[in-house]
């Protein structure tokens, strides 16, 4: 049975596929920004641990 182009008008939304896809979508690209804020935030220390060696080194 086909369904009237009235009764298509009053089924808007998404479906489960398009929710399941943009959900794949945000997880990947919150992923790559946990995975990026991860990394910067380890090379920060790193950088500052050296920067106190090059500092102590200098008066000590």
């Amino acid at each position: 049975m086909a369904h009237s182009p009235a009764h298509r008008a009053l089924q808007r939304g998404l479906t489960l596929i398009e929710l399941m896809v943009a959900m794949a979508i945000g997880l990947v690209v919150m992923a790559t920004m946990l995975k990026v804020y991860v990394d910067s935030s380890r090379l920060y220390r790193f950088s500052t641990g050296l920067s106190r060696i090059q500092e102590n080194g200098r008066f000590g």
